[in-house]
């Protein structure tokens, strides 16, 4: 591929291959850059493009494009199994409103029957990306999730780094997460109540009906009130509405305009909301894809630009003979949470430990790092548990930061995952800040939850 067709590729696959470049090379040091490195380093074009062209020439040597084209495969045929999923989901809601209903139809059960699952899942998501803003949730992340899982169990051989999962680094590190998975979720119920307006309005069409409300244990002032609802929505549109009256325990109504009432009320209270939300998401996520920007200080890439810089401009850091070693102070509240997190990089991507925690995800870029300090400012913490990989080796800013935790919690611990080459390193430098660490996982999560 020539550095042409490179610049042509989209912007969220540049930075993806990045991405999981940047993660192979903090997992294992790279030993087939050199070549390219200096080809590149005397090349008048920008830094960050240089890094582009790097990572695509190591992906190409590396097998990693078949992989990065499969899971792009993923991404792309989610949203066609949602819309099967979604056709079969209406016509499943049309036959459960109307399968007892002939030839009268219960408008009262028909309208709750089309509109109160969709009202319950609207009012969860809410509630749940009130709680939760960055997690990714609904039926889009539920289903890219299960063939997540059909990808690994039918994979034959595991890959030293999973392209889904750097996918999801790269999308977590630029807040796209939220807004792609809305996006899906409220595609899917947008799909689907569309898809069962259209079943309902050819069912009005080439079928009779009549229409009654009847109850058998809500008083008649009740479910006039609940219709009462939906009325004044269609009267400001000038839709005609049907007059619903007590007398008696069921009251006809004129068939052709309750009809078109009913499809009117099911358009406005059900179709239409979640149209505006998933063309709202959909605005959000490419809003935020247009300021896409690789974060130049993550692990990784934070030594590459000088490399790639012509060895004129190159300048050098020392790392000074001593690190500054903050005093620890104790926090002015105490405090109550509990938190985790991975430091620089997630060692185990199926890592699913301590799932009931407050599991904070990977805190890697500096300006991660300070966020994550003002959030203890603001809230101290009773115990941070931070999970390290032991094939890194620790560096002075990782050392300062841990350092500077202290003084904004009870205690903190650190967690080296999967004993690697570096892990007598990492704990004798823990040890020299007094800071408690863990090799093995049941010593980690008794340490944090005792006293919960």
């Amino acid at each position: 591929m020539t550095d042409s067709k490179r610049n042509r590729q989209p912007k969220l696959r540049k930075i993806w291959l990045i991405e999981h470049i940047r993660r192979q090379d903090v997992h294992e040091a790279p030993s087939d850059e050199d070549l390219i490195v200096a080809e590149l380093r005397e090349q008048a074009i920008d830094v960050q493009e240089k890094i582009a062209i790097r990572a695509q020439r190591l992906a190409e040597s590396r097998g990693v494009l078949s992989r990065v084209q499969r899971t792009e495969g993923i991404f792309r045929v989610l949203p066609e199994i949602l819309i099967v999923l979604a056709y079969f989901s209406a016509v499943a809601l049309i036959h459960g409103a109307t399968y007892f209903a002939r030839p009268q139809i219960n408008i009262f059960s028909l309208l709750l029957s089309l509109l109160f699952l969709n009202f319950i899942m609207l009012s969860i998501w809410f509630v749940a990306s009130v709680a939760r803003p960055a997690k990714a949730r609904g039926v889009g992340s539920r289903t890219l999730g299960l063939m997540r899982w059909l990808q690994q169990f039918r994979r034959q051989k595991a890959q030293r780094e999973s392209t889904l999962q750097s996918r999801f680094a790269v999308m977590q590190q630029q807040n796209l997460l939220a807004p792609y998975f809305s996006m899906l979720t409220h595609g899917f119920w947008f799909m689907t109540l569309l898809l069962a307006w259209v079943l309902l309005w050819l069912r009005f069409a080439f079928e009779s009906h009549q229409f009654v409300w009847a109850t058998t244990i809500l008083s008649a002032d009740t479910v006039i009130s609940v219709l009462g609802l939906f009325t004044w929505a269609t009267d400001l549109l000038s839709i005609q509405s049907p007059t619903f009256s007590a007398d008696g325990g069921m009251t006809s109504f004129f068939p052709k305009e309750t009809g078109w009432w009913v499809l009117a009320v099911l358009a406005l209270f059900g179709v239409l909301p979640r149209a505006l939300l998933w063309a709202a998401f959909l605005l959000t996520y490419r809003l935020r894809l247009q300021r896409f920007q690789v974060d130049m200080s993550l692990p990784g890439l934070s030594g590459l630009t000088s490399r790639l810089q012509p060895r004129s401009q190159q300048i050098v850091d020392p790392e000074p003979a001593t690190i500054t070693r903050p005093q620890r102070h104790k926090p002015a509240v105490i405090g109550k949470d509990c938190l985790v997190f991975s430091l620089d990089y997630e060692p185990v991507p199926q890592w699913n430990d301590v799932f009931l925690l407050n599991n904070h995800g990977v805190i890697a870029s500096y300006e991660q790092r300070q966020q994550f300090i003002r959030d203890l400012q603001e809230k101290p913490a009773r115990k941070v548990l931070v999970r390290v990989d032991s094939e890194i080796t620790p560096d002075r800013g990782s050392l300062r930061f841990l350092a500077e935790l202290q003084n904004y919690c009870n205690d903190i611990a650190v967690w080296t995952v999967r004993n690697g080459k570096y892990q007598t390193q990492w704990q004798e430098l823990l040890a020299e800040y007094h800071i408690m660490g863990f090799s093995f996982s049941d010593e980690a999560i008794r340490w944090l939850e005792e006293g919960l």
